[in-house]
């Protein structure tokens, strides 16, 4: 992938990857990319014809959710906690289901929008929206002996359920990580084991780094149920987004958020930050983006020479268009054979659809899509966001993150860009793991550096 990256404003036209000749690839990245393509079988939403809206792309919707929701959840989450459980030495975890109040105004109330200049209104659907609802997993020690021994063990998870919590006075002191799962805006689940591990693994990073700790480090994550596409288009899970920031955020000046996502939800965590640090500068302490979904147009080189990997090309051309309500292109790629790189990279892609969709909208709403475009200010101060951005060099969206990542140290923020070979979200394993581990130490001391 480097070396067509760099000449890529040739106009001769590359031939595209398989999985099997893949450069970024081991031989683990083309054995997942070819199972989870098969067990998830994306393909039936590759159909650039296929309306988001209609009843055909429902059915297939809803079998694909049931079925990565039931992949989420179960023997995989009930290890995840373990390993957290482990690394923190609590016992248990303990686990909250409950909502935080949509703010369908929150637009106009952060300056986003102007309701006298910006001609916009949100979807009927939205607009009737009233509750995010939230997952919540903390260390059980953070509960009292007695709610502990009351507490009944939630099977699917292990954890210890707690039927009452109020988010805006737990845990004082404590850091809270927002996370965001994937899923291409159309699917997913806040039942995600790979938060679970994440969220050990920082904890044992935090551990190995400083020795003088007698503690492990407390930590509050709420996984976010954001609205899904079609049925929820945008901007309805970056509302959410903001909504749970807002209710955690005012008169609490004192909490410190941090917030996580791969994938789709990767784009809704580091645009939330940014537009949370423009509205609450100094209390968002970091962001962690793995695997960023920014490009509505799909028509990046990487989109091109990964076309086959997974998540395939055209999958995640189709999540754009159920996301944006953006037109589907004209050709379906069989009309004509293209001349040029430009017509190759374009051919099937969202480009002219999204380039409709920008003259339409404010600039405002744009940067909720692709912050890249429109970056707040003052980046480079000391209280600003410490920002992770993770890309894999063999996933379609790898361009995606590593052009934000360049666009923000143009503005001197303080970012790392974890750049590694294989799949989408490191599905395949990690590559390079000292590189791995300075990304992981550099979001740990993020998250648990004291406020001296």
């Amino acid at each position: 992938m480097e070396n067509d990256e760099g000449d890529s404003n040739s106009s001769e036209i590359p031939k595209a990857y398989s999985n099997w000749n893949n450069p970024s690839f081991s031989w683990s990245d083309v054995i997942l990319s070819f199972l989870t393509s098969y067990f998830l079988n994306f393909s039936e939403l590759d159909n650039q014809t296929l309306d988001p809206n209609s009843e055909k792309a429902a059915n297939i919707l809803d079998k694909l959710r049931t079925k990565l929701n039931g992949m989420s959840s179960g023997y995989l989450g009930r290890v995840a906690a373990e390993k957290w459980v482990k690394a923190a030495g609590c016992g248990r975890l303990a686990e909250y289901s409950g909502t935080i109040p949509f703010q369908k105004d929150i637009l106009n109330k952060w300056g986003i929008l102007s309701s006298d200049k910006d001609d916009y209104q949100l979807p009927d659907c939205i607009s009737t929206r009233e509750h995010v609802p939230v997952l919540v997993r903390f260390p059980a020690t953070l509960m009292s002996a007695e709610e502990r021994d009351n507490a009944k063990v939630l099977h699917y998870s292990g954890c210890l359920e707690v039927k009452e919590l109020d988010l805006t006075t737990f845990a004082p002191g404590v850091p809270f990580m927002i996370q965001f799962h994937g899923g291409g805006m159309i699917m997913g689940t806040p039942h995600r084991d790979t938060f679970l591990n994440a969220t050990a693994e920082l904890v044992s990073n935090f551990l190995e780094e400083n020795a003088t700790v007698a503690d492990p480090p407390d930590i509050v994550t709420i996984s976010i149920d954001y609205g899904l596409a079609p049925e929820l288009p945008f901007p309805a899970g970056i509302i959410d987004a903001l909504s749970v920031v807002e209710f955690l955020m005012k008169d609490n000046p004192n909490r410190r958020l941090n917030l996580m996502g791969e994938s789709a939800g990767a784009n809704l965590s580091v645009v939330a930050a940014l537009e949370s640090f423009r509205r609450y500068p100094g209390q968002i302490r970091s962001v962690q983006s793995q695997c960023p979904m920014l490009n509505p147009a799909g028509d990046s080189l990487c989109y091109y020479m990964n076309q086959n990997a997974f998540p395939a090309t055209n999958f995640l051309r189709w999540c754009w268009r159920a996301y944006l309500g953006l037109e589907a292109p004209k050709s379906n790629g069989s009309e004509s054979t293209p001349t040029t790189r430009e017509e190759a990279l374009r051919n099937g892609s969202n480009h002219d659809a999204w380039e409709e969709w920008r003259k339409k909208h404010p600039k405002s709403l744009q940067r909720l899509i692709d912050p890249g475009c429109d970056l707040p200010e003052c980046l480079n101060i000391k209280n600003a966001p410490k920002i992770m951005i993770e890309v894999n060099q063999g996933d379609p969206m790898f361009e995606d993150g590593k052009k934000l990542a360049e666009a923000l140290e143009q503005e001197q923020a303080n970012v790392l860009l974890f750049a590694d070979k294989g799949l989408h979200c490191s599905l395949g394993g990690t590559h390079d793991k000292t590189g791995h581990k300075k990304a992981i130490q550099f979001w740990s001391e993020a998250i648990f550096a004291s406020d001296d």
